[in-house]
């Protein structure tokens, strides 16, 4: 992964928890971390798939050689397909890309889970800027540690503002 992608990585990572004192400043920059965090997987995927064609080219390449030029690979005659494959497999050049790719995915894998992480933060938001409303416009309390209290909250909030019964 490249440096700037690893500065990105960890101040991402680091702006995942939510400083409740703030809520207004969290959920306006929500969108910005959220778009931030799904470039970031996008490039990332973006270089693991390069470099796995990479390595699909160099196989192709390196298959057409050995089929054209048999005696530079030590072939008096068209050798089996199993010694050509391993051969291929063999290729430092073609294993040390799909490392690379290898790597590459790993870090997308990642990137893809901190957006996904982000998307999950945005639903906190909205439940937190919910409760808050909730306290502030109808004279309720909120435990911060009592989760049911935050489902039948949010609940009672959905269904006022559907004009549904309690």
């Amino acid at each position: 992964m490249a440096e700037e992608h690893k500065a990105t990585m960890v101040e991402l990572v680091g702006r995942l928890s939510i400083d409740v004192g703030n809520l207004i400043e969290e959920c306006a920059e929500q969108s910005v971390l959220i778009e931030r965090a799904a470039t970031l997987a996008a490039d990332l995927k973006f270089a693991a798939k390069t470099q796995s064609l990479r390595a699909a080219l160099k196989r192709a390449e390196l298959d057409k050689d050995i089929r054209t030029n048999l005696n530079d690979y030590g072939f008096d005659k068209k050798p089996p397909e199993d010694a050509i494959k391993n051969l291929i497999a063999s290729d430092a050049e073609i294993k040390a890309i799909e490392t690379v790719s290898l790597m590459e995915q790993h870090d997308a894998d990642k990137a893809s889970a901190v957006a996904s992480a982000f998307h999950d933060r945005g639903r906190m938001l909205k439940t937190m800027a919910d409760l808050m409303a909730i306290r502030a416009f109808g004279g309720g309390t909120f435990d911060h540690t009592d989760f049911t209290k935050v489902e039948s909250a949010r609940k009672d909030l959905a269904k006022s503002t559907t004009g549904e019964k309690k």
